[in-house]
């Protein structure tokens, strides 16, 4: 086959190339609104960008993981009185530690 796609008249490579292309750029800037509204509701961010989740960077999107867990759920019921005393941070260290506890060899397993 040419690639020619005759009932709309384009080279189909030329048109899916276009349309992935505004895709992409949709869904960064859609990323990009995410941050914002994180930023704009006091959350700092610190090496992350917009790219930086669309290419799947694993290590950046987890550090934003935990600063989500941080701000949302630990800061949220700290500041709320229902924490047992010692920092938002102390509080979501000590979560993940007693997580970790709780799996056969201090294993987590990890799917993709």
């Amino acid at each position: 086959s040419s690639g020619i796609n005759a009932e709309y008249g384009y080279y189909s490579g030329y048109l899916l190339k276009g349309f992935l292309y505004r895709i992409k750029m949709q869904m960064m800037e859609n990323i990009g609104i995410g941050l914002k509204i994180l930023t704009d509701d006091g959350i700092k961010l610190v090496n992350i960008g917009n790219s930086d989740i669309y290419e799947g960077n694993m290590k950046l999107i987890l550090g934003l993981i935990w600063t989500l867990i941080l701000h949302y759920q630990i800061r949220m019921e700290f500041e709320g009185g229902k924490g047992d005393g010692g920092s938002a941070k102390k509080q979501l260290q000590d979560w993940a530690t007693d997580l970790i506890k709780n799996l056969p060899d201090g294993k987590i397993l990890v799917t993709k």
